[in-house]
């Protein structure tokens, strides 16, 4: 997927002309948000959460508007008002003017920033990339070779500054197109076991060529830095993993943030292309691939699907993780009734905000959770207790295709699976059916 297949996708060379300049390319946006009565005012996550008409996506970039005009003074409380923002991009959808609030704000962060107000709690994550190159506060590198078997890395060793393109491509040379399984930085911190199964996964549906990057140069795509606010930061990390993913033709990442970012923000942000011909999502891959395979004895279990913010709306895969879905269970996977699809709910562990607000990045799990496990009416209604998605994950399970979304869900109590998992469990790969989030209706492990 490019940047110019994305409806999204707009031209932003003028990004480090300055401050004004910057927040200046969503001056439509902004007067229009100035002038509107906030009808998107239900589809905010965070202005659900914090019962706050201040954080309304409306009242939010207004706001930036007038300090692009000058007409309000940057300060610590605009600042603190930009971060308020899980870059879900729903109130787009709703937007009768499709107005980009997430944009606007990403730009405004920037701006904040240049200005010396970023959020202090974004000061450690700023170290912990210039330490490790990641937002985990440790070095993943090791971790991910533990993982991935030898003949499988690619980038491996040394720093390969020269990217993946050292390849043999003799005149008349044919070869094989490299495909390369990108996990992203989350699941190697948080569900290294994620990793580990997609990899068997693809061995057991046929697709075992498919390499992983375990070089040295990159272990971020650099989205973290760029919902921060830190901009130049974000641009030479972007740089560095565009060196070292050079050469790839396929990229399949297990984080819709990251094809987001490689495909969308690199060209817009970073004035980069993206690091290969193609950049998609994992279930790309598994889709045809599960396709193609025998069929199996399908699983007995109630799945009610969660839509991913960038894997939804800002992709446009919608059908691709269903169908899978259907493919494995004895029962289509249950709909959630509103907030499905284009309008599907945030969980909240975008945009930063686990990091800037984390209750109210919590609170905005469990009342999505909540929804999906039919605990509460969803929102803009009361978030569930963690007793309330402890007790109602017993009987349904949330099932998902965003690392992020299931550690989230994980977080406040409710049972989330990913489709990767689904999939091992249906192929029968050993130690899938005793996984602690796959329990059947009665209680029992599969």
């Amino acid at each position: 997927m490019t940047a110019k297949q994305n409806p999204r996708a707009m031209d932003e060379k003028g990004a480090d002309s300055g401050p004004t300049g910057l927040l200046g390319l969503h001056d439509k946006a902004q007067r229009y948000c100035n002038l509107c009565p906030r009808l998107c005012h239900h589809s905010c996550p965070v202005s659900n959460a914090e019962r706050d008409e201040t954080v309304t996506p409306g009242h939010k970039n207004a706001l930036a508007g007038r300090v692009a005009r000058a007409i309000r003074p940057l300060d610590e409380e605009a600042a603190d008002i930009f971060y308020k923002c899980v870059n879900c991009g729903l109130c787009t959808t709703v937007c009768q003017h499709e107005n980009d609030v997430s944009e606007s704000l990403l730009s405004a962060r920037a701006v904040a920033v240049r200005a010396g107000l970023e959020a202090p709690a974004l000061a450690e994550l700023r170290r912990s990339f210039h330490s490790f190159g990641n937002a985990w506060l440790e070095d993943l590198r090791p971790r991910l070779r533990d993982l991935v078997p030898k003949d499988l890395r690619v980038g491996d060793g040394a720093a390969n500054h020269a990217g993946l393109g050292g390849r043999e491509r003799g005149a008349g040379r044919s070869r094989r197109k490299l495909r390369v399984y990108w996990p992203g930085c989350a699941a190697v911190a948080r569900r290294p076991d994620l990793v580990s199964l997609t990899l068997e996964v693809l061995g057991r549906l046929g697709e075992g060529d498919v390499k992983v990057y375990c070089g040295d140069e990159a272990q971020c795509c650099g989205y973290p830095l760029l919902a921060a606010g830190q901009h130049d930061a974000f641009v030479d990390q972007a740089r560095k993993a565009s060196r070292a993913l050079s050469g790839a033709d396929v990229i399949f990442t297990a984080s819709p943030e990251c094809a987001w970012t490689f495909a969308v923000a690199w060209p817009r942000r970073a004035g980069l292309e993206p690091p290969a011909r193609h950049v998609g999502h994992v279930v790309d891959l598994l889709l045809p691939a599960v396709e193609r395979a025998p069929m199996q004895s399908p699983l007995d279990l109630d799945v009610v699907y969660h839509d991913p913010c960038y894997l939804g709306r800002f992709l446009g895969r919608f059908d691709e993780p269903r169908s899978i879905l259907k493919r494995l269970l004895q029962r289509p996977p249950v709909e959630a009734g509103s907030w499905i699809r284009d309008e599907g709910y945030c969980c909240g562990a975008g945009g930063g905000l686990e990091i800037t607000s984390p209750d109210t990045s919590l609170s905005i799990a469990r009342a999505r959770a909540g929804h999906l496990l039919g605990v509460t009416t969803g929102p803009p209604g009361e978030p569930a207790s963690q007793a309330e998605l402890a007790r109602a994950s017993k009987n349904r399970h949330i099932a998902t295709a965003c690392t992020r979304c299931s550690i989230q869900f994980g977080e406040v109590g409710a049972s989330a699976v990913d489709i990767v998992e689904l999939l091992a469990r249906y192929l029968g790969i050993e130690g899938a059916a005793n996984h602690p989030r796959l329990e059947d209706e009665r209680g029992g492990g599969l």
